[in-house]
């Protein structure tokens, strides 16, 4: 039973071999149950048609079969050795085609165009076939290929007119084209399933456009004249933002704006909105620089409004000390004011989790306390009102408390 059409990976494509049947109107021969395909060397002058291993196939109307001998036990599709059965590619199913032992050994979404030319035989040269159920001798269901005992070669399929009409938009997955005589298409299978007509890839090809990044880009959604619309660099550049997360509208907005993919990519998978990430780029224009485009993916981590992420970035803080204070407890409002104020951010990230609070440290500093021993009787368990009291005084501060082991010395 031959379906128009296959589902693969949530997408619906054209099978190719229902088209050619219905193309040329062609019926089962006598004798025969299901559809095949396989491909053929067709020699350029006699036309006869041959194997890799230079076995020949007759003209249409005639049966072939295979000269053995058939190896005992051999389920698989492959032949064993020279002989042992012929092989052909088909997605004609039905529930009943089963093995002796009760698997399936075809499925109707099978990508039958690897199998065809499994061999090595680009699908070039194609011929139409007719095999009998009962003719099967082994298979391999997950790849459309099987081996029989004979087949009817119904008629001659030139592969490259077949896709150059059909090819858009068809389940063709593994396909092996011969399009020029030096030249196999790569990508031109995942180009031709999402969405590309075969003179499109050549023209692609002919202008040194890269063919993975074409096949890809087809497979996002962007037409050809899109694609050619843009520089190389361009077309990764966007690439790697849809690769992110982003859609075609936003990647080439992101794209106009000359945004660092990149910092584009963290951004997006930090959950920041793509509004907010162009308004960041545009606030920063060429002025940010790595860290700083970081201090803002951090306050926004941080849940940092976009505003405030922007403004702490623009006072280049050091990344890392940016989060250890964040992490330690300090609002962004605090870290910005701390290090307005000159205080070095390590050492007041080290204050917060000694559960100093911020007006505290300021008040310290107001009272011209020097800020190592403060510091250091702080981590110590030293309260606050201790330590300013001591200060008053003149003590030295250095001797208020036993070190901790864990802690700095004293001097």
């Amino acid at each position: 039973m031959l379906q128009s059409t296959i589902s693969n990976e949530g997408r619906t494509y054209t099978n190719l071999l229902p088209v050619i049947v219905s193309s040329g109107a062609y019926q089962l021969p006598e004798g025969t149950t299901h559809w095949g395909l396989r491909s053929v060397h067709r020699d350029p002058e006699t036309g006869a048609r041959y194997s890799r291993l230079g076995f020949p196939y007759p003209e249409p109307g005639h049966w072939v079969t295979a000269p053995g001998p058939i190896a005992p036990g051999n389920r698989s599709a492959c032949p064993r050795a020279e002989g042992d059965g012929l092989c052909l590619a088909t997605n004609d199913i039905d529930l009943a085609q089963v093995d002796s032992d009760g698997e399936a050994l075809l499925w109707s979404s099978a990508p039958i165009w690897k199998a065809i030319s499994s061999s090595g035989i680009p699908a070039n040269h194609l011929l139409l076939v007719a095999y009998s159920r009962s003719d099967i001798l082994g298979g391999d269901y997950t790849r459309g290929k099987l081996r029989v005992r004979r087949m009817f070669i119904v008629a001659d399929i030139d592969g490259l007119a077949l896709i150059t009409d059909h090819g858009t938009g068809a389940e063709v997955a593994g396909l092996n084209l011969q399009i020029e005589p030096t030249w196999s298409g790569g990508y031109l299978d995942q180009a031709l399933m999402a969405g590309a007509t075969l003179a499109e890839y050549t023209a692609a090809h002919r202008d040194r456009i890269e063919l993975s990044a074409y096949a890809s880009a087809r497979a996002a959604g962007l037409t050809d004249h899109e694609i050619r619309a843009l520089q190389p660099s361009q077309l990764l550049f966007l690439l790697s933002l849809i690769e992110a997360g982003a859609s075609i509208e936003q990647g080439q907005a992101a794209l106009a704006a000359n945004v660092d993919p990149d910092w584009y990519e963290e951004a997006l998978d930090a959950n920041i909105d793509h509004a907010d990430i162009l308004d960041a780029h545009k606030r920063a224009g060429y002025r940010w620089d790595d860290q700083q485009k970081y201090i803002y993916i951090l306050g926004r981590i941080h849940a940092v409004n976009h505003s405030r992420s922007c403004r702490a970035a623009t006072i280049r803080i050091h990344a890392r000390l940016y989060n250890a204070v964040r992490q330690a407890g300090a609002s962004d409002r605090r870290v910005r004011a701390a290090h307005k104020a000159g205080i070095d951010l390590y050492t007041y990230a080290r204050l917060l989790r000694a559960k100093t609070t911020h007006r505290q440290i300021f008040t310290a500093l107001d009272a011209n306390i020097p800020i190592k021993p403060y510091v250091y009787n702080r981590c110590n368990g030293v309260s606050d009102e201790t330590i300013h009291a001591a200060h008053r005084a003149g003590e030295n501060l250095w001797y208020l408390s036993a070190p901790a082991a864990s802690d700095e010395p004293p001097f």
